[in-house]
């Protein structure tokens, strides 16, 4: 059944106003984009603050910044309620006022879509902050669909964007209580004599507690019958070194075995079956030489991933216990691959593209290499230029969005006035990102000359696999993509037998043999 029509009665008229900055010495200045009317509520009326009391007192709305629609999502998930029929929160369309506002209106609206950005103006009502105008353009289907479920009148046009007032204090219905229901009395429990003796009198095991920052529920669940662990810490000739950072480690790995001793978990090797595996964060840079790494992350998706302890090379946001590699992966591809079959790749990349678990990237010089075999020693752009590439489809994957063509991000944390490699990788792969797929395909064979340039044919499969494995190495460590990805593959070509499936502790799989092992595509 279609949303009812929206009534047409309530008006505000205004002007858009934006800050905009040239630099990080230039004050920001404030300036008139166009005038603009705000229309069309829905639902008419709702419980609590509405838009047409919010704007009342209002003159003009004013962006003071943009927001990734990805950075806000925690955000809006916190804010946003949704009833049965229609939502909790008022929307309205923004508009231009007059025909000669609809062109930088519309400007406006296309920069947010391509930037995949959105808005948040604040709303006072007298001297307080009451809630936030969150603006963002009618193509956005994550929020017109499924979060606001706005309905169709208000995305008939480009030249307006949505509005929909967030308000900052909780909806009625999560204050109120059944009646009867109250707090139940709060007394502190007295300890048996045995919680006495286990908990106050081990006082390594409590020590241990509180320095690993042990999570209950994974003490509770390693405290269950047939839990055994195995635990990976750094390389052995690290470990006799007899620096501060090297003692800490250690303590570390006494205290997460005092622990796992007290919850009755036994320790095993990493030869046997294990359902838990513990790793050092200082260790994650050898995590691939661990045996059987690639079998329990693909074939054994009952085995948990933890890290434990502290490094001076990981933030200390990502320090204590934190669950890694859960599930679904990351993927990678050989420029064999791509040469022995392109259009076959691109369905693989397409198929990854669409699973929610599953995410592929190319590296720069991989793409450079491929286009190389395929076009001798003549120069591909021309042909790029005349449209008979053999990669077409695949550039155009690329500027669709489909796959990245980056290099893994830095772990590096020493930045400093003159070196950050941070800074520099963001600017290279977004700041000064190559736009369009001539430029990007440019930039590719730049980036496969420049490394390779003075290294024989013979020899670029072998290196080229190298850098895979590199980079691969430090995608796998990144904080977000630990939490977040359990596999590691790199798509080989099929007459790729000189590579073992298991090389370096990555997955290495023809397009054929690679499973998501889901039922989700």
């Amino acid at each position: 059944m279609p949303p009812p029509k929206i009534p047409k009665k309530w008006k505000w008229a205004g002007k858009l106003l934006m800050d905009v900055t040239n630099g990080k010495t230039t004050a920001p200045r404030t300036d008139h984009v166009c005038d603009i009317v705000l229309t069309d509520l829905y639902p008419a009326s709702v419980e609590g603050l509405r838009i047409n009391v919010a704007m009342a007192s209002v003159e003009s709305v004013r962006l003071l910044s943009f927001h990734d629609l990805i950075d806000m999502s925690d955000f809006l998930k916190t804010c946003v309620r949704l009833g049965p029929d229609e939502p909790l929160l008022q929307l309205a369309r923004l508009g231009p006022s007059t025909d000669k506002d609809a062109q930088p209106l519309k400007t406006l609206a296309r920069y947010m879509t391509k930037k995949n950005l959105v808005s948040l103006v604040p709303v006072n009502l007298g001297n307080e902050l009451v809630g936030h105008l969150l603006l963002f353009p009618p193509v956005m289907e994550i929020l017109t669909k499924t979060l606001f479920r706005v309905p169709g009148d208000l995305l008939s046009t480009a030249s307006s964007l949505i509005a929909v007032l967030l308000p900052w204090h909780s909806f009625p219905e999560e204050t109120r209580r059944p009646f009867g229901l109250l707090p139940s009395r709060a007394e502190a429990p007295i300890p048996s004599l045995a919680d006495w003796k286990k908990n106050m009198l081990k006082a390594k095991y409590q020590l241990a507690l509180r320095v690993l920052k042990f999570p209950v529920a994974l003490h509770q669940w390693m405290s269950k019958p047939n839990r055994p662990y195995c635990v990976w810490v750094p390389p052995l000739e690290e470990r006799k070194a007899t620096s501060i950072t090297v003692v800490t480690r250690d303590h570390e790995t006494e205290f997460l075995m005092t622990v796992l001793k007290e919850c009755g978990a036994k320790r095993v090797g990493f030869t046997a079956e294990s359902r838990v595996v513990f790793v050092h964060v200082g260790a994650l840079k050898s995590i691939r030489k661990m045996p059987a790494l690639v079998e329990r992350r693909r074939q054994a998706p009952g085995v948990h991933f933890y890290t434990y302890g502290t490094h001076e090379t990981m933030h200390p946001e990502y320090w204590g216990i934190t669950e890694i590699y859960p599930l679904g992966g990351v993927v990678t591809f050989t420029p064999s691959a791509l040469y022995e079959d392109p259009w076959g790749v691109i369905h693989k990349m397409k198929t990854i593209n669409k699973h929610p678990l599953w995410t592929c990237y190319i590296l720069p010089s991989v793409l450079g290499m491929a286009t190389k075999l395929c076009s001798s020693n003549e120069d591909p752009l021309p042909a790029f230029d005349r449209g008979i590439f053999v990669f077409d489809l695949l550039l155009k994957a690329i500027d669709d969005g489909e796959v990245s063509v980056l290099r893994a991000p830095p772990l590096e944390r020493n930045a400093t006035d003159e070196a950050d490699p941070t800074r520099d990788w963001l600017r290279k792969h977004w700041i000064n990102r190559p736009l369009g797929p001539r430029n990007v395909l440019e930039a590719c064979i730049d980036a496969f000359s420049n490394k390779y340039s003075n290294i024989p044919p013979e020899q670029w499969a072998s290196v080229v696999e190298a850098e895979i494995t590199e980079d691969l190495d430090l995608m796998q460590r990144q904080p977000d993509i630990m939490k977040s990805y359990r596999r590691y593959v790199v798509v080989k070509a099929e007459k790729d037998d000189h590579i073992p499936v298991d090389r370096d502790g990555f997955e290495w799989l023809t397009s054929s043999k690679l499973s998501f092992e889901d039922k989700v595509v």
